[in-house]
């Protein structure tokens, strides 16, 4: 995605819950995307949906939504017990989705 910056922090990292903190920047509305950020016959995206796929899997949950404010910056944070693991973004229809459907637009490892 152009122009977007983000950031991922995990804290508590020795704690069985570990916290997970995404802040992203300069993100633009989802509805304005163009169509390539989408799959072919797929609704307009309404939200952006951040996952959390566990290192060694192929199973990615929906962890929450960033809504972009007025700046176009959006944060979240949520828990997981995972230690290593990629998180990415997608543009998505619904932000109650159970696996990705749209394009990587953001991703990060941690390790």
């Amino acid at each position: 995605m152009p122009g977007a910056i983000g950031s991922v922090v995990l804290k508590d990292r020795d704690k069985p819950n570990k916290t997970v903190e995404i802040q992203v920047h300069h993100l633009a509305r989802p509805g304005e995307l163009s169509a390539e950020a989408r799959p072919h016959n797929t609704p307009p995206a309404q939200t952006y949906v951040v996952w959390l796929e566990p290192k060694g899997t192929n199973r990615p949950e929906n962890i929450g939504v960033l809504t972009p404010d007025s700046n176009l910056d959006a944060q979240i944070t949520a828990m997981t017990t995972q230690s290593q693991f990629t998180i990415f973004v997608t543009a998505e229809p619904t932000d109650t989705q159970l696996s990705p459907t749209g394009q990587r637009l953001l991703e990060a490892s941690v390790d």
